[in-house]
């Protein structure tokens, strides 16, 4: 199950648990609202334990929807989840949020 809620004031936004196609259309509506009304906002993917391809197409719909607004959006505290599809997409220099990326020597004993 996700949960995520938008502080409308401060523009903090958390996801928890999955980012998948299960949960796409709900959280694409919330997030969208949540963008809308905040000045900026900054959306916390370190609860994020699972996500697909439907749920980096949200991130990259409202990265995208934020340059086109001219609106300050980041994505910060990526888990490991997220950052292993941002590289399997090739994706990093597109979002150009800060992110920890796992060193060689824990990526290669997984």
């Amino acid at each position: 199950m996700t949960d995520f809620n938008v502080e409308k004031k401060s523009g903090l936004c958390q996801i928890q648990g999955e980012m998948t196609i299960y949960q796409a259309a709900e959280m694409r509506e919330k997030l969208h609202e949540g963008f809308l009304k905040c000045a900026q906002m900054e959306v916390d993917l370190s609860e994020v334990d699972e996500i697909d391809s439907s749920g980096m197409q949200l991130l990259l719909a409202l990265k995208r929807a934020g340059k086109e607004a001219d609106q300050s959006l980041h994505y910060v505290n990526h888990s490991p989840a997220v950052v292993e599809l941002i590289q399997l997409f090739g994706l990093a220099e597109y979002f150009g949020d800060p992110m920890l990326l796992p060193s060689e020597d824990k990526a290669t004993a997984a």
